[in-house]
């Protein structure tokens, strides 16, 4: 492998990764669920949409959990769901979801 190909290689590796930090920080958490209240979640998400706020849902898994029970110790996955909105929509998505909530109860 020549010295240009190596330096090309770790250059995209650089950009990519550049590329996907920067994207994360455009998007901030509102909310999250676990996967058993997928129906709020989706309800909330098709909510901001209507209102013309950006948003996605992203599945977020932290690691797994050692849990204890009557059948001795069980690894388990925590995995959850986040709603996320993009940065400059953050105080519309707050505003909209006030309005979500005062509508749902």
């Amino acid at each position: 492998m020549s010295g240009l190909t190596l330096i090309l290689i770790v250059a995209f590796i650089a950009v990519f990764i550049w590329i996907k930090v920067d994207e994360n920080k455009n998007w901030k958490t509102l909310f999250e669920f676990a996967g058993q209240h997928s129906q709020e979640l989706t309800a909330r998400y098709n909510y901001l949409k209507r209102q013309g706020i950006r948003c996605k849902l992203k599945n977020y898994n932290p690691g797994t959990i050692r849990m204890m029970g009557m059948q001795g110790t069980q690894m388990s996955k925590q995995g959850s769901i986040l709603l996320q909105v993009h940065k400059k929509d953050e105080d519309k998505a707050m505003k909209v979801m006030a309005d979500f909530e005062a509508f749902n109860e």
